[in-house]
């Protein structure tokens, strides 16, 4: 059979098999916290990242979309900004696979942990620009309307 040097990353992706589990498909594996004797989970750790910008998301929403707008314009921001935030960790995991796959780790790591986040936060800015601009402004007559007044 392969090595659990070989199946590690899938086991770590896809979780181990059911009655298994790293601790006895791959005992030389810790859970990342430097204790290699901490072997206490089983299966894949949700990716702190992707939850951290899908909390930051969640949280620029209820700033964004404060205020009056239509049912359906909150609706497509909403659709937008989580396909959007998707997609672009898609890319980035990607991006990440490609580093590795061809210029090692390092230059990986530092994609991940630097590039990522400021491709998140240039996505999150020229999401919510566009959005204010074309789905969220005010109707033509609000505006006449505010300069007559």
């Amino acid at each position: 059979g392969s090595s659990p040097e070989v199946l590690a990353p899938a086991r770590r992706w896809f979780g181990a098999p059911p009655g298994t589990s790293f601790a006895t498909e791959a005992p030389h594996m810790s859970d990342g916290d430097g204790d290699p004797q901490h072997r206490s989970r089983v299966g894949p750790r949700p990716d702190r990242g992707q939850l951290a910008w899908s909390v930051f998301l969640g949280v620029s929403f209820c700033s964004g979309l404060r205020g009056e707008q239509a049912a359906g314009s909150r609706l497509q921001v909403i659709v937008i900004g989580v396909g959007g935030t998707l997609l672009l960790n898609l890319l980035r995991v990607a991006a990440v696979a490609a580093l590795e796959a061809t210029w090692g780790h390092l230059p990986a790591l530092i994609f991940h942990d630097y590039g990522g986040t400021i491709l998140v936060i240039v996505w999150l800015f020229a999401f919510w620009f566009a959005v204010q601009r074309w789905i969220l402004a005010p109707a033509a007559s609000d505006d006449l309307e505010t300069m007559t007044s």
